[in-house]
């Protein structure tokens, strides 16, 4: 293990990302072989994974790399696992139905909405059943949540004060403009006595 710790220190040092790349794929095969067969997946990440499959959960590798696949399909294949775990959260909901759809299937809010999600958050720092290795990662993700679902809401308001503002604005410019042409006006009566 020091042998690896002291490649990994001379690549960093040298600051090659060929050397880097290389020996983190050396550590990925190491890491890979040392763990046998368990972290192999087994499905494609292509493939849509069946509802029913989400429920039993045998252990932590298994969870994450189920989560892993849902992250890895494509908008329109997470986008009919996103529903299908909603009905089956609807009809059961269990900790780990909600924790997918938090995560792997929402990068940008399209399975769930912020106010869903932070719904969904509570539950899970909530429940008692989580394994313990994600309790601490909810409870961060819902504090991330509730600042971006503050400053969404700033964002609305400041987006409002900006319209008022054009708007005013606009008002003036007429007023000025109305102005301009009233001395102008007056200019040329003065200047025509």
């Amino acid at each position: 293990m020091k042998a690896f710790l002291a490649l990994g220190s001379v690549c960093f040092y040298l600051n090659k990302e060929i050397e880097m790349k290389i020996f983190v794929s050396f550590l990925v095969a190491i890491f890979s072989v040392c763990s046998g067969c368990q972290l192999q997946p087994t499905t494609t990440p292509t493939s849509v994974i069946k509802a029913s499959e989400l429920g039993e959960h045998e252990n932590t590798n298994n969870f994450f790399i189920k989560g892993m696949h849902l992250a890895e399909l494509d908008k329109a294949q997470q986008q009919i696992q996103c529903e299908q775990l909603k009905l089956k959260y609807q009809t059961k909901p269990e900790w780990q139905t909600a924790w997918f759809l938090v995560y792997p299937l929402n990068d940008d809010f399209h399975c769930l909405s912020l106010n869903e999600s932070i719904d969904y958050l509570q539950t899970l720092v909530a429940s008692i059943e989580i394994y313990p290795q994600l309790a601490w990662l909810n409870k961060k993700q819902l504090k991330i949540l509730k600042q971006l679902l503050k400053y969404q809401k700033k964002s609305i308001s400041l987006r409002r004060q900006l319209k008022e503002a054009q708007k005013r604005l606009k008002e003036v410019n007429s007023k000025i403009q109305a102005l301009k042409a009233i001395e102008t006006s007056i200019n040329k009566k003065l200047d025509g006595q």
